[in-house]
Order: C-alpha cells, then sequence, then structure tokens
C-alpha cells in the first residue's frame, strides 16, 4: 500500500464493501427472479425436475460434478438469467484518446456505459426474446449448449472488469436451484398475478411483496 498511492485505507474498506454487498445484491436478485419465473412456467420446471432426478436421484443433493451431465439445466440458468435480466446500466468507463467505433467518432474523456441489458433483451440472435424458452439455448443434437447464444448472456459484463464473483455466483445459483426443485414444485399463489415489471434501479430487482407457494415432491 505504501507503493501505490491508490490503494489506500478508504479505498480497500471500499473494495471489500462492494465484494459484499454487490455479490450479495446480485445472487439474492437472481434468485428472487427465478422462483417467480419457475413458478409462471411450469412446463420448463418440470422438465428440469425429470433432469435432476435422472442424473442426481432424489436421496443426496446435487454437486458440481452434475452439472456437465444436465444440459437441460445449464440452458434453464442461463434463460433465467436472461429475462431476469437484473443490470441495469454496466459500470461507465472513460475514454483516454479520441476514437471511433462503427462510424461513429468518440472524443477523449467520454464517459461510455454498455447497455449489457439491451443485449440479452433485444438481441436478434434469440428469437421471441420476451417467451421464456430455455430450449433455444440447445443444440441440434441436445447434448451441447448453443454457444453463440450462451456467450450472449453477458450478467456479468465482458472482458477484463467483467465481475470478479461469476464464477462463484454460478457455482450458487445452480446448486440452489438445483437442491430446490429436487425437492419441492414452485407455484404461483391463486388469485396472486405475478408482476414481471423490475423496480427501476441500478440491480433490477423484483417488486417487493410477490409470494409463491411450494409443494413437496
Amino acid at each position: 500500500m505504501q507503493q501505490n498511492p491508490y490503494l489506500d485505507d478508504g479505498n480497500l474498506i471500499s473494495v471489500c464493501s462492494d465484494f459484499f454487498s454487490n455479490g450479495q445484491e446480485a445472487t439474492t436478485t437472481t434468485l428472487r427472479w427465478t422462483v417467480l419465473l419457475l413458478a409462471l412456467n411450469q412446463e420448463p420446471q418440470e422438465k428440469l425436475r425429470r433432469e435432476i432426478h435422472s442424473v442426481v436421484g432424489r436421496h443426496r443433493l446435487p454437486a458440481m460434478t452434475d452439472k456437465p451431465k444436465m444440459i437441460y439445466t445449464q440452458a434453464i440458468i442461463l434463460e433465467l438469467m436472461r429475462v431476469s435480466n437484473i443490470v441495469g446500466n454496466n459500470l461507465s468507463r472513460r475514454t483516454t484518446r479520441d476514437t471511433e467505433v462503427k462510424g461513429y467518432k468518440i472524443p477523449a474523456n467520454t464517459c461510455i456505459s454498455g447497455d449489457l441489458h439491451y443485449i440479452m433483451a433485444h438481441d436478434p440472435l434469440f428469437v421471441e426474446p420476451e417467451r421464456f424458452n430455455p430450449d433455444r439455448f440447445i443444440a441440434e443434437d441436445g447434448k451441447s449448449l448453443r454457444k453463440d447464444l450462451a456467450d450472449r448472456v453477458v450478467l456479468f459484463s465482458l472482458g477484463k472488469r467483467a465481475c470478479a464473483g461469476e464464477g462463484l455466483a454460478r457455482l450458487e445459483v445452480f446448486l440452489v436451484i438445483t437442491a430446490t426443485v429436487q425437492h419441492y414444485r414452485i407455484l404461483p399463489r391463486e388469485d396472486e398475478p405475478i408482476d414481471l415489471d423490475p423496480l427501476p434501479s441500478g440491480i433490477l430487482a423484483p417488486k417487493e411483496n410477490q409470494f409463491i407457494r411450494i409443494e413437496k415432491v
């Protein structure tokens, strides 16, 4: 710290705070969207459960070693991340020199904010993007994922400044979803419609006080 003028106690505290708050918020919000989306999409949920029972069974918890054999599970998690689309705006960047991108001239010292939300909501490769369809990610052979689509689920940003917690977040989401669906059916509550319009914020969370019901399977 003595040799780096940018690494002082204040910055260190800020970085640690970012790790704890952002890591917790993003994963929690993704899982909140997950239960709402699964409640609204019973057929994909049942298909997910069948794969979990086929690969893992009912008498042990899923493990990361199961993941390569669970193609539909990977596909449904990608679709959950794409549809929940929790990043309102990516962190801003500043251009250090004049540049040009696809004919657009961008002067030095311009603030740039990449729209990750638009990619997952409107990319033309996602046919009928408003529809919840995990099968879009499965290749024709039925045994692998479509890399061209999987690479466009950019929830964690891209490049050197992508989210440092991406690996941990993907692990947590996989284990929580599979362990839950393995033993419980997630259902909407009667006469309580689910609202998928997010709260406007940096992290697009579902509206508060929305509840689901669960059944043991």
